[in-house]
């Protein structure tokens, strides 16, 4: 089904291709090329992308266009013109706020002050591998990410954008409901020479959905407001792709808000000239600024350090933040802290992403649920409580 409607809405515009590669054709369309399979199964790019990439190989459509752009960013970094105060930002075409570069001199400072924290945790020996930085780090994004809402509250019921893997665990710290979560599936995908699909060494973004439902949430931000949360926003990449396929398949938004842990001037400049091009309203909310990217378009400190490490190793739950009751078939996942610094956890169906759940703001409670004790021992509900807690 979700394949199906992909499928069906991309062969409106554009020439179609048949290729020789696993049944795939493709449609060229405003510079960009889409893979899909008109029979309605993913395309598959296992064997056709460098063997560092890391997670899913089969997607419902896979774009590639722009390499270019991205190469040029690479370790590049922004000397002059830089946005350093917030009436750089007010001089924009479009709306962007960073909350470090606030007027609001008490605000900017505590958010100066998380960031300090991510920027440290992220530059330590052990990283996202010490279940203490993991949690620390959460603690120092939730707080960011509660000013950005403050500041700028989502719509409620509004549907929102979140690209898997690193945005997820944001959306939940934002407190954002899971059924107004659309998880989409982006990845950048490092397309070998020689490859069955493009032939050449280029970068494509793979998209899918899980649910089918959504792909119909995602269609319905035609001539509306499409709402994307992302843990940083390093190059605009991906984002691009998702609004570029969005548009072919006739819904194309007429505002973006971005809500960011973290950008980079050079990303939101990107961002902002696709924007212009294709007649979207853009606004972009962020907790700090960056102006740096390595090869790797890992976001840099100016003194060449990691600015935020990868969000998504930091803030997505280690083994030992998930609980698993063999009895009843659920699992304890550690979220993060509401605004006044509670501990969030969810208990919902073991492998049901969007099934039941319920937050607790009471964490002893939970956890000394007699269903809990079975599965938590005294010093482990200890630990958890020292660690996530204020």
């Amino acid at each position: 089904m979700v394949a199906e409607l992909v499928a069906d809405r991309v062969v409106r515009q554009g020439d179609v291709v048949g290729l020789e590669y696993d049944g795939v054709d493709l449609v060229v369309a405003e510079g960009y090329r889409i893979f899909y399979r008109p029979d309605f199964q993913q395309v598959s790019v296992a064997g056709q992308i460098d063997e560092s990439y890391v997670g899913p190989v089969d997607f419902d459509a896979i774009l590639v266009g722009e390499t270019d752009t991205y190469s040029a960013l690479k370790d590049s970094v922004i000397t002059e013109g830089r946005w350093e105060t917030a009436e750089d930002l007010a001089q924009l075409p479009v709306r962007v706020e960073v909350t470090t570069l606030s007027t609001d001199v008490l605000r900017k400072g505590v958010a100066e002050a998380h960031i300090r924290t991510i920027t440290g945790l992220a530059n330590t020996k052990e990283g996202p591998e010490k279940a203490s930085n993991r949690r620390e780090y959460k603690r120092a994004l939730n707080w960011l990410v509660q000013d950005l809402l403050e500041a700028n509250p989502i719509s409620a019921g509004s549907s929102v954008i979140v690209p898997l893997r690193a945005a997820k665990p944001v959306a939940n710290l934002m407190g954002i409901p899971l059924e107004n979560q659309l998880e989409v599936h982006e990845k950048r995908l490092p397309f070998i020479a020689g490859n069955q699909l493009t032939g050449e060494e280029e970068l494509g973004v793979g998209i899918s959905i899980d649910n089918p439902a959504d792909w119909g949430r995602l269609l319905s931000i035609k001539n509306g407001e499409a709402t994307v949360v992302e843990g940083c926003l390093a190059t605009s990449f991906t984002i691009k792709q998702l609004m570029q396929l969005a548009i072919h398949m006739d819904a194309k938004p007429d505002k973006l808000t971005i809500y960011a842990g973290a950008i980079t001037q050079q990303g939101a400049e990107d961002l902002i000239g696709f924007c212009e091009e294709k007649g979207i309203e853009l606004n972009i909310f962020a907790g700090a600024l960056a102006y740096a990217l390595d090869e790797k378009c890992y976001i840099l400190t100016d003194e060449g350090e990691y600015f935020v490490g990868d969000a998504g190793d930091f803030v997505w739950p280690g083994e030992e933040d998930v609980w698993i009751n063999e009895t009843s078939g659920e699992q304890l996942r550690i979220v993060g802290w509401d605004e006044s610094g509670e501990l969030q956890v969810e208990v919902m169906s073991q492998g049901e992403d969007d099934g039941s759940f319920r937050t607790s703001l009471d964490p002893l409670g939970l956890l000394n649920d007699s269903q809990w004790r079975e599965v938590l021992d005294e010093n482990q509900a200890q630990e958890i409580l020292d660690g996530f807690t204020a």
